[in-house]
């Protein structure tokens, strides 16, 4: 389910408060017009009618795509500056609060027992959110698309 809120955000340049969306995440299978959106630059977006200033607003965002089974997170670059921030990950990058709320999920029983944590694709920057999402429909879709074969089947591994 995708997740938006409006927020009054003054404009950085003229001072002119103006409604803005903020999408804290895209589920892209129920909600194809977010993904929309996203591929045109429209969310997370401040536009001024009254002086024309417009810019990203800095909040991250999740990218759920339940039928290609992957997930993408969107950080502010600026956050890397953050201690509190690179804190929250493992030395392999793994993030801390999906596992824990992975843990949480299992233990509560919301998730079958056995099942792996999914663990978002992070990036830093809304075109590398949108290059990686294409990518993985790209690679889904053209894998869906050819027969499989069962082990052993298809051309030999270069040695």
């Amino acid at each position: 389910m995708s997740i938006k809120r409006d927020e009054e955000i003054p404009c950085p340049k003229c001072g002119s408060a103006q409604t803005v969306t903020l999408w804290e995440s895209i589920d892209a299978e129920p909600d194809p017009e977010a993904r929309t959106a996203l591929f045109e630059a429209r969310v997370n977006r401040f536009d001024c009618p009254s002086c024309d200033f417009d810019a990203l607003v800095p909040v991250p965002l999740l990218y759920h795509d339940r039928r290609r089974q992957f997930v993408a997170q969107f950080f502010p670059f600026g956050w890397l500056d953050e201690p509190q921030f690179v804190e929250r990950f493992t030395a392999d990058g793994r993030d801390r609060q999906v596992l824990e709320h992975f843990e949480r999920a299992l233990k509560a029983k919301k998730i079958p027992p056995g099942a792996e944590p999914v663990e978002p694709h992070v990036v830093f920057d809304m075109q590398e959110l949108v290059r990686y999402v294409l990518f993985r429909e790209r690679v889904f879709d053209a894998s869906d698309a050819q027969p499989q074969k069962a082990p052993g089947e298809g051309p030999p591994s270069p040695s």
